[in-house]
């Protein structure tokens, strides 16, 4: 099933385990406040590997469109795994130097 995120990707990485490559990307959002819980809540998403590659294009962290689709992932949880990435409004280019 496809999900569309709004999200701000404050970072990513990739890895190569066994010749399995894939990358994480990190987003940001405002967390729900509680007695518990104040500021921003990270979280992680599944990406290819060549997001990183294009991440790098744009000034982090950044405003994006994250296409991603539902997966079953470890211990029967629900995981997303981005297909697509596009800028919003508040990313850039990096700039020149």
């Amino acid at each position: 099933m496809k999900q569309i995120l709004n999200a701000e990707i404050i970072g990513a990485k990739r890895y190569d385990i066994d010749g399995n490559k894939m990358a994480a990307m990190f987003i940001i959002q405002e967390a729900a406040p509680t007695d518990d819980v104040v500021g921003l809540e990270v979280m992680k998403i599944s990406a290819p590997y060549g997001v990183v590659d294009q991440l790098k294009k744009h000034t982090l962290p950044g405003d994006f469109e994250i296409e991603a689709d539902m997966k079953s992932a470890s211990g029967g949880k629900i995981g997303l795994v981005a297909t697509g990435i596009r800028p919003r409004n508040g990313s850039k280019p990096p700039a020149k130097s």
